[in-house]
């Protein structure tokens, strides 16, 4: 089992990667929309990317996270009934991504804005993954999504460093 993962994942990191040839974050930024169309990037989604070190030392890793959410985030949300506890222990022990909820020291959740057709709406954003170890401030939040949002894909709020307000 884990070989034909390992195997998978390699040829979805090659496939995509081939689509993601670039030299810089903003590079990055401007491709990875037509990269993952499950995925909803909020306006200020990378606006502290910079934060994760150099673009050619975490590139590799940072799409590996983004095609796993793109490709079964919303399919194992849905499947565990909106569980997020399920969906980020599924993700952990299934596909090798470390993850978390709202995590132990933190006292409020993460909120942001967005614009939608003209609407605005408010998304909790708690859950993330956690680039390369259980340890570290390299991060991705999201939010499972909302119905009034393309058909609830989930939404990228945030990529970089530890969220602190």
């Amino acid at each position: 089992m884990e070989v034909r993962f390992l195997y998978i994942a390699l040829k979805m990191l090659q496939q995509y990667h081939g689509r993601l040839k670039v030299n810089d974050y903003n590079d990055y930024e401007n491709r990875v929309r037509d990269c993952f169309p499950h995925l909803v990037f909020h306006e200020e989604a990378f606006k502290f990317v910079d934060e994760l070190g150099k673009c050619s030392d975490v590139i590799e890793e940072l799409t590996r996270h983004l095609i796993i959410l793109n490709d079964v985030g919303k399919k194992l949300y849905d499947y565990h009934n909106k569980n997020e506890r399920e969906v980020l222990l599924e993700l952990s022990s299934g596909y090798d991504l470390v993850c978390s909820g709202k995590g132990s020291n933190e006292e409020k959740r993460f909120n942001k804005e967005i614009n939608y057709k003209d609407q605005r709406y408010q998304l909790t954003c708690n859950p993330h993954t956690k680039l390369y170890k259980k340890r570290t401030d390299k991060r991705i939040y999201f939010c499972w999504g909302r119905d009034e949002i393309e058909g609830h894909n989930i939404i990228i709020v945030r990529i970089g460093g530890h969220w602190q307000e």
